[in-house]
């Protein structure tokens, strides 16, 4: 067992057992930096790529009927975003098209066996569209389904406990999978296609905040799917804040950033945060179709390291409807701060955002392993990166060695002129760490 020497706030110095962020970020995603993406379809591709920003990661919505949207539109995309240097990423959101959103239409949907067998048969298109692509690429499921179905579960947070035609659905990849017929079956269905017909694809579910506020029983659920998932999705909003009138202020994003937090180390999986809006604070005049502003893309743009801290791996911006504010700035500067700010954290120099601001370079991913004593040292990089001293906190797992009941351990580091103090070291069980 490995042991850390790490000197309190007191300047007592403790031997602590060796602990692990939550899971590693997935192989297959070449960056170890905090990274980046856009929403963007093929007929904008040209601004994306003249942007002069070397975005990461690319993301189209598949709705349903994708399969007519021209010849191999999922190949082509993936292709065209490969040639371009971008991590081609789909937002699979199919099942609403049967029955209409909501937890009663999309439950009925699942439990309706003839529109299972037309689900099941669409996803088997594009994991063969994936297979001829043979390279990675992300599919993001089913946003809302996952909120829908955990309240669908009640008090038992359990995926099995909500019925699916699996099985009943007839289809041959359903039926070849021997899933169950539920909640949990219809997901291990998705999982076995991704296994054997395009393996490099990597699956991510995503839990929305609005399905329970407890993250613990939200990641419980997870678990419950029986799948071995390569990221988590999550989404704090998909409206700008003045067309809703819903800001964000410290708390606000202290309470959405500890929830994912909790959310990675329950699942052992990173997070990606997706459909983050395109609005800024300096839009004038605003609160008009495309012209809204919001806080949370500036936020986002000074606060990496710390977002990095709580398991999250990248951000990718992009609006829910189109009269949201878009990440564009053709004949409209004010709405060309998302590529600014991203210019100036990818080349580490300031650029024009004025009066805005961002992180200045890069930001290292945290390792999915370490001692305290590492994750202290990561406390300190990020200090220099800022250069000044403050307080960083770090949510770790403590390791218990042939037991499943792995507990979560909270840190809050202050840097004082180069030198990580342990402020405190406690178990978290799901309440915020002060």
């Amino acid at each position: 067992m490995k042991f850390a020497l790490i000197c309190t706030t007191v300047f007592v110095c403790i031997a602590t057992q060796a602990y692990a962020f939550s899971g590693p970020v997935p192989a297959a995603i070449p960056s170890h930096n905090f990274m980046f993406g856009l929403s963007n379809n093929p007929e904008s591709i040209d601004w994306m790529t003249s942007s002069g920003v070397p975005w990461e990661f690319r993301y189209q919505y598949l709705t349903r009927g994708w399969q007519n949207w021209g010849s191999d539109f999922a190949y082509k995309y993936m292709t065209a975003s490969r040639t371009n240097g971008y991590f081609p990423v789909f937002t699979y959101y199919v099942i609403f098209g049967f029955g209409g959103e909501g937890i009663d239409n999309e439950y009925a949907t699942l439990n309706d066996a003839a529109e299972m067998n037309e689900y099941f048969n669409d996803f088997r298109e594009l994991m063969d569209q994936c297979a001829r692509y043979d390279g990675p690429v992300i599919v993001h499921l089913e946003p809302d389904m996952y909120g829908y179905m955990v309240q669908k579960s009640g008090s038992s947070m359990d995926a099995r406990t909500v019925s699916a035609a699996v099985s009943a659905s007839g289809q041959a990849d359903a039926i070849a999978s021997g899933a169950p017929d539920n909640f949990a079956g219809f997901n291990q269905v998705l999982e076995y296609m991704r296994d054997t017909y395009a393996p490099k694809v990597l699956l991510a579910p995503m839990m929305n905040h609005w399905g329970t506020r407890d993250p613990q029983k939200a990641a419980d659920f997870m678990n419950s799917l029986g799948v071995e998932w390569d990221l988590l999705f999550s989404e704090w909003s998909d409206r700008d804040a003045e067309y809703k009138n819903n800001w964000f202020d410290q708390d606000d994003f202290e309470n959405v950033l500890d929830y994912d937090d909790v959310l990675s180390e329950n699942t052992n999986l990173r997070i990606m945060l997706w459909q983050i809006p395109c609005g800024n604070m300096y839009i004038d005049p605003s609160n008009s179709p495309e012209r809204y502003k919001d806080n949370r893309s500036e936020y986002i743009f000074n606060h990496v390291a710390h977002m990095a801290g709580h398991g999250i791996i990248g951000v990718l911006f992009g609006r829910g409807r189109d009269d949201q504010t878009t990440y564009g700035d053709a004949g409209d500067p004010e709405q060309g701060y998302i590529k600014c700010w991203a210019g100036e954290y990818y080349s580490g120099t300031k650029g024009t955002c004025s009066p805005g601001s961002s992180t200045l370079g890069p930001v290292p991913l945290p390792g999915a392993g370490g001692t305290v004593a590492e994750i202290a040292a990561t406390a300190v990089n990020r200090a220099e990166r800022h250069n000044a001293s403050g307080w960083y906190s770090l949510l770790g797992r403590r390791i218990n060695p042939g037991s499943i009941h792995n507990r979560m351990v909270g840190y809050r580091i202050k840097v004082v002129s180069g030198r990580p103090v342990v402020h405190r070291i406690g178990i978290a069980g799901g309440e915020r760490m002060k």
